[in-house]
Order: structure tokens, then sequence, then C-alpha cells
């Protein structure tokens, strides 16, 4: 009967005869058939608090007995990681002190020719020399058999218990070792397997209804480790936090836990950590702006290790820096310009990189054209530049236009110079206009604030421009307008 985590325990035994349906040690068992249950488990094995029952096959009433250069092995299926720390064994003696009987803990491999294609692989993990005592006969319930070091197994992997007594005599033709087994018919995946190197040189299949010996195996288990983050999801966007992050490294069944944040490399295994950890429950916060990375890991009795344990999380509390261009005082003769540029500034503290600025918030220029197509006075241009964390930055700049009586006359010389009919006359032709228009414009523009002829004047002119083709009827107006102004 299996009992235990609800892995199917297989069993195989080896020796020289006991696999053949002649020997007289596998008749031996039927004829021992009748000893009871009872008997053989009247007295209890003992584990230490730290471990913990993990496969368990009790005994029935044969018996299986192993002698010098057999080999006895039971394959079972783990369902607990961490230091298989004690073996219980049904034991007894034929006669006297046959010596010590071996235990060791190996891996599996796969078979051919074995009805559930596994065997012993000779990898030894752990191993324990058992001499005594042992009843004489019958057994009279378990014995506990230390196994040291600790073999380390994983739940859900098949292991073998090999049992043998090299240094063991033969008693009258009988193996001085007895072990107490079940003759429950196996179930599907499970076999008696045994070597004879007379029959068939390895690992052979025996009658699925042979006996399995009694076992129980308990483990240390192995302490796990565990990281918690807290807030315990990124608060930005993009899998980015935007605050410091609190961490807390615990572990259960654990002697003795370590971490490291940021390693240049990361620690494979528990002896790759240094002897600390800062983040050890209750914790402490981070705020170590970039990708970091903590890793921990946990020993705990019997040399059981944890795996390593990692969290990664992203920081990125700055804001985008915005830089602005452009953005002063005009004249309207001149042509505005006011740009910016953003940029998510590389951390000072931590791994970095940054999130990045999200998206163009300065693809484009924030005001631009000529002076004389915005109206006198200031204006004020805004920009909102967001990171791919979700930190945002709005910002704002002004910019002035003003009219002068120099740029007012500088603004009519570059409308006339622009037109088709000034640039239809001769050079001497062009260059006498220039001279006229701005002798008349630098002489009335300083007169119109203070004297209303020189503003009639002035309009005067202009419309006189306009009308001999040199200004169109919207730059005349622009011109007497910002005139009106001076």
């Amino acid at each position: 009967m299996l009992q235990g985590h609800g892995n199917q325990d297989q069993t195989t035994h080896r020796g020289s005869a006991p696999g053949s349906a002649r020997s007289p040690r596998l008749r031996r068992i039927c004829v021992l058939g009748a000893l009871s249950l009872a008997a053989l488990l009247c007295s209890a094995a003992t584990a230490s608090a730290a471990q913990a029952l993990d496969q368990s096959q009790t005994s029935g009433s044969p018996v299986l007995g192993i002698g010098p250069n057999q080999v006895l092995a039971q394959t079972y299926t783990a369902g607990r990681s961490g230091g298989l720390t004690q073996v219980d064994l049904n034991i007894s003696a034929f006669a006297g002190n046959p010596g010590p009987l071996v235990i060791d803990i190996e891996g599996t491999q796969a078979a051919a020719g074995v009805g559930d294609g596994v065997q012993p692989n000779g990898t030894v993990l752990g191993s324990a020399s058992y001499d005594g005592p042992t009843a004489s006969w019958p057994s009279d319930g378990f014995v506990s058999v230390a196994i040291s070091p600790s073999a380390r197994q994983t739940a859900g992997t098949q292991y073998a218990i090999v049992l043998s007594a090299p240094d063991a005599a033969d008693v009258g033709g009988d193996g001085p070792f007895y072990l107490w087994a079940s003759t429950t018919t196996k179930t599907t995946g499970m076999a008696a397997i045994f070597e004879n190197g007379e029959d068939c040189g390895g690992w052979c299949t025996d009658d699925p209804a042979a006996a399995a010996f009694a076992f129980r195996t308990w483990v240390t288990p192995s302490p796990v480790t565990s990281i918690a983050l807290t807030p315990a999801s990124p608060n930005g966007t993009g899998g980015w936090y935007t605050e410091p992050v609190a961490i807390s490294v615990s572990a259960t069944d654990a002697s003795d836990t370590r971490c490291v944040l940021d390693p240049a490399v990361p620690p494979a295994a528990f002896s790759g950590f240094a002897d600390s950890c800062t983040y050890a429950a209750p914790g402490a916060t981070v705020s170590s702006e970039g990708s970091n990375t903590v890793y921990a890991a946990s020993a705990g009795p019997g040399g059981t290790e944890s795996s390593v344990a990692s969290a990664s999380f992203k920081i990125d509390t700055t804001p985008p820096q915005v830089s602005f261009a452009g953005a002063g005082a005009y004249t309207v003769d001149q042509t505005v310009d006011v740009t910016c540029s953003a940029s998510d500034p590389a951390p000072t503290d931590g791994p970095g990189p940054a999130s990045g600025v999200a998206g163009t918030p300065c693809a484009s220029p924030l005001a631009s054209g000529p002076a004389s197509g915005f109206a006198l006075g200031s204006h004020t241009v805004s920009v909102t530049a967001s990171d791919n964390a979700g930190n945002v930055t709005k910002t704002s700049r002004s910019f002035t236009v003003a009219v002068t009586p120099k740029s007012l006359c500088s603004l009519e010389g570059e409308f006339v110079s622009d037109s088709v009919d000034y640039r239809d006359l001769p050079a001497w032709g062009s260059q006498a206009a220039e001279l006229f228009i701005s002798a008349g414009c630098n002489l009335l523009t300083p007169l119109v604030a203070t004297n209303r002829a020189a503003l009639i004047l002035l309009d005067y002119t202009i419309n006189a421009e306009a009308s001999e083709g040199w200004l169109t009827k919207a730059q005349a107006a622009t011109l007497t307008k910002l005139a009106s102004e001076l």
C-alpha cells in the first residue's frame, strides 16, 4: 500500500538468485507469508522535528533476504523537495551479527527490458551503513537509519533505495539480513527488478507480483525563498514604478537568508551570495532609478538550500526636462521661431536607463512666422511632455512682439523690395525708390507718436506706394495699423 504524497512507489530488487521463480529465497517469501503485519509495526521509527514524512510503503508478511554480493533496490517518486535525511527499514538478522548493511540513495535512469523502464543509475546521492541493533527473528518494526550527508531530492523525481551487504557471510546458505515486504500486486508502472549476472547480465524484469520491501523516507524540506515588492505592481505605465519600491525577502524552513541588489554577476546558488541581506523582512526601500533586480536564496537544516529567487522592477521618478529656444523679444520686421526639446535625464542614482520621452512633444515649432503676423504684445506657448513611466512635465514660455520706428521702416522696405513692380525697376530706379522710402519713413516715424500730421503723411505715403503697385492692400493695411501703434 502506498502512503505519503500520492506518488506511486516503484519496487525493485536484485541479487544473484532472488529474482528467479526457482530461487529458494523467493520460495521462502511465500512460506513466511503467514507472519502477522501487526508484529511488524509494533515499534515506531523516530524522526527529528525538522523532518517530514515523504514516502511510505508499509510491510506485509513476506520477507526478502539479502546476503553477500546481493543487492536489493526499491524505487520511489519523491513527493517533497529537500534533503533526504532518514530512511526507515523493517530489518531483522537471521543469525548473529552479520556485519553492516550498506544503504545508498541513488538516482534512476531508463533501462531497456525493465517493465517500468527505470533502474538505479549508480550515482550515489547519500549513504549510510547500518550494523544494528536488529531483531533476531522476526523483525518487530521499523528502524531508523540516518543518511549523511543528506541526499538532495526534487519533488516528482524518481530515486532508488539500494541495499547491499558486501561484508556479510551466509549462515547455512541463507542471507543474513531479512527485510519485511509486501506481496501486494504492484500497480501499473511498477516492477520488481534484480541483477543476475549469469542469466541476463544486467537489470531484468521480475514477476510483477513479487515482494517489495517496506520503507519510509523522511525529508528535511528545502527552504522556500520569496521576494515581495510594495507596491505589488507598478503604479506607472509600461511596467515602471514612479515611486520608491519596498523590498521584503522572507523564507520558510530557513536558518540563513541572503540577498543582493543589482550584482554585476547574478549568483547561481546560495553559496554565491555574501553573508548578508539588507532586504530581509520587514525589508527596506529602494529608490535606485532604472532597471533593478534583487536576488535571494536561503539555507536550511541538513544542508538544504532554496533555489535562487529574483524579482525585477523598474523605477523612474524623474519627469522629463523641457528646454526652449527662441522665446524672447521680437520686432515686427523679424521672424518668430520658438521651439523646444524634451529629454529624460539619465539617473544619477541607479543603474539606469531612464524610461525615455514618450512620443515627440517637440517635433514642431511652438510658434513660427513673420512677427508682423502676430498681435503686438506678449504671447505664451505651452508644452506637455511625458516619459514612458508616466511622469509628466507641463511648462510654458512667453515671447513678445513690438513695433519701433526702425522696425516699421525695415518692414516697409521688405514689403516694397518683394513687389513685382519694384523688381522691374532698373537698378538706378530701385536705388532711388529705396532711398526715397527709407528717408521718408525714417523722417516721419519718430514723429508719429506725438504729431498726428506726421501719422497722416505716413499713411498717405504708404497708400501711394500701394497705388504704384509696390505694396499690396494687405501690406499697406498692416503698415498703417502698426504705424498707429507707435
